[in-house]
């Protein structure tokens, strides 16, 4: 009966026998058409540019690259912040689980998402799906962070760090930076306008409950923390200006996840910007957020990747099933063998998670299938004893 099974795990295992999890660092461009926005985003975590400016950047109006760095940061008073923040600090701590997928719907014409890990810190699972549209001046950033550290934490915040070159990098130090507390938006822009005249912000739709404009950069994790945790006046000159925009305080349970949403907004002046971001919040709260709200009842199959991976002994499987079937799923060793069955048993539409506890065999590499009809799903995951 498995004999079916043995040529597919075959070529899986010659694909991936060295067995890294930490996939090849690729980007996307979203780009809203021309005369608009275009962002770059790394399957790692930095937005617009790695430290060694290998991607497109942040370019509004066909202007010259406006941004340096950028990327998800976040911490605790304890740890201090993990996530992507060059411009000297060089704190680079996450690592991709699950490559980019793409899709698109009625009102993004462009989706990407993938899944990433910080590991050994926190180690959180964060799911970053990235939205945006033709004709918009604003990409969304939905961060999912799901806590399968085997611990507490308390008294987080999340962000997005990023390091401005509004005018370029020859201009840098023209820039000015101010923060919107009305609108939850933290801004740049060169001052005068020589080469740009545009303006860029960060806005956070949870809420902005910390961050600063300054010339300074966090030279430890703690340090870190101080700036996303709390909300400081901008530096009120012409600097090298980097911004964090925080959210928070939050506790997260082991087992809970946490969804926080991020934009990167343009505009032609101050008041454009304003205005892009006050769309901006309405299309997140009406599209983003409903669409979340009404998520107990997914329109497809889902398939997650396991997490913690690797793990000893056990890990958990979140799914998801559109309508009312007969669902299995089974976990195969690298020669096809069923070495375990998870789920075996009709389910309702709806999300589910599962456990599996691997005490009873040999580390290695293993394959987790989610089967239901017309759906078949395989991923792998790697147990360490």
């Amino acid at each position: 009966m498995l004999k079916p099974f043995f040529p597919f795990f075959y070529c899986l295992i010659l694909f991936l026998v060295a067995g890294h999890f930490n996939y090849p660092q690729t980007t996307y461009d979203h780009f809203t058409g021309k005369g608009h926005l275009l962002v770059s985003i790394y399957d790692n975590g930095w937005i617009g540019n790695d430290p060694d400016a290998t991607a497109s950047g942040v370019i509004f109006d066909n202007n010259v690259m406006a941004c340096f760095t950028a990327g998800i940061v976040y911490g605790d008073p304890i740890i201090g912040v993990v996530g992507m923040v060059g411009s000297g600090a060089k704190i680079q701590d996450m690592n991709n689980i699950v490559p980019f997928s793409f899709s698109f719907d009625a009102n993004f014409n462009q989706i990407a998402t993938f899944q990433m890990s910080d590991f050994t810190l926190f180690n959180m699972l964060v799911t970053q799906t990235t939205y945006s549209n033709t004709g918009d001046d604003f990409i969304f950033i939905k961060y999912s962070f799901l806590n399968g550290s085997g611990n507490n934490y308390s008294d987080l915040y999340f962000g997005i760090f990023s390091d401005w070159n509004v005018g370029g990098i020859n201009n840098r130090l023209l820039n000015r930076g101010g923060i919107d507390e009305s609108r939850n938006l933290i801004y740049n822009w060169e001052n005068g306008g020589a080469v740009d005249s545009s303006y860029y912000g960060i806005i956070a739709f949870n809420g902005l409950n910390g961050g600063t404009s300054t010339d300074q950069v966090p030279q430890t994790r703690l340090e870190g923390y101080d700036f996303l945790s709390v909300l400081s006046p901008p530096t009120a000159m012409e600097l090298d200006h980097r911004t964090l925009a925080g959210n928070g305080p939050y506790s997260l349970q082991n087992g809970e996840t946490l969804v926080v949403g991020f934009g990167i907004v343009a505009g032609n002046n101050l008041t454009d910007l304003q205005a892009n971001t006050e769309i901006a919040q309405s299309k997140w709260q009406s599209i983003i957020v409903s669409v979340d709200e009404q998520s107990d009842n997914p329109i497809s199959f889902i398939l997650n990747q396991n997490y913690p991976n690797p793990f000893n002994p056990t890990t958990s499987i979140r799914y998801a099933v559109s309508n009312r079937q007969f669902v299995t799923i089974k976990v195969y060793d690298v020669l096809g063998t069923l070495v375990a069955t998870l789920v075996n048993e009709e389910q309702p539409a709806g999300s589910y998670e599962v456990e599996w506890n691997a005490s009873n065999v040999p580390s290695g590499v293993y394959f987790y299938q989610l089967k239901a009809e017309g759906f078949i799903e395989t991923k792998k995951m790697l147990m360490i004893k």
